[in-house]
């Protein structure tokens, strides 16, 4: 028969019940993994995600707090971000670790792990290349654990090659030397060396003499987060 002679009201409702015989069957099948990142979601609405109440949208304080801590570079400005990655790393516990794929697909998981990691290398080296004896700079012991904490959950979903592939390339950001300053005559003081500052890599023959001086090179095995 052709599609010709068939009544277009006839046919339309032909097209629309093959469709929804069909919709099942093409339509991703909803995993436990599905379910868990539901639940992960549900937990982080007002931290990574936004939210309404009454209309009212209220945004996500997770930004904000990263750039305090960023810029205030002290234990009283990190206070806040340091707690929200703590209620993150609880809410990921939860996810399996078979869940990896899935979780590639929600950004802002994957966010938490490259924001907070770099922010605890970049801060604890400093200004200029730290000694390996003072590698974890103003981070105190809680500090340290909740890095490892963060690391251990990194490891778990993206596994050791990940991870050293991370490390290294944060190595690109750590400044080899020191920003030297002088006072013109007009009493304003102005960096010296800051365009051609060098980096870590241009200083140290090795990726091995940056990392010993990096918090990432710390011992996890005796701390703990809570």
């Amino acid at each position: 028969m052709k599609l010709d002679n068939i009544p277009k009201p006839l046919l339309v409702v032909g097209v629309i019940v093959v469709g929804l015989a069909l919709f099942p069957l093409i339509q991703k099948p909803h995993t436990v993994c599905d379910s868990q990142l539901n639940v992960f979601k549900e937990a982080q609405k007002g931290v990574l995600y936004s939210y309404k109440v009454k209309n009212v949208t209220r945004p996500a304080v997770y930004p904000k707090a990263l750039e305090a801590c960023k810029y205030g570079n002290s234990s009283g400005a990190c206070y806040e971000y340091f707690q929200l990655v703590r209620k993150f790393l609880r809410d990921v516990q939860n996810l399996p670790s078979d869940c990896s794929t899935e979780m590639d697909e929600v950004k802002e998981i994957k966010k938490v792990f490259v924001d907070s990691l770099r922010l605890f290398g970049v801060l604890a080296w400093g200004d200029k290349p730290p000694e390996p004896e003072t590698r974890a700079g103003w981070f105190d012991l809680s500090d340290q654990a909740l890095f490892c904490a963060v690391k251990d959950q990194w490891m778990r979903f993206y596994g050791q090659e990940s991870w050293d592939q991370f490390r290294l390339s944060i190595h690109q950001e750590l400044p080899g030397e020191e920003a030297r300053f002088e006072t013109n005559e007009a009493g304003e003081r102005k960096c010296v060396n800051c365009e051609s500052l060098k980096k870590a890599p241009q200083v140290f023959a090795s990726p091995e003499e940056i990392f010993v001086r990096t918090i990432y090179s710390i011992p996890c095995n005796r701390l703990d987060a809570r």
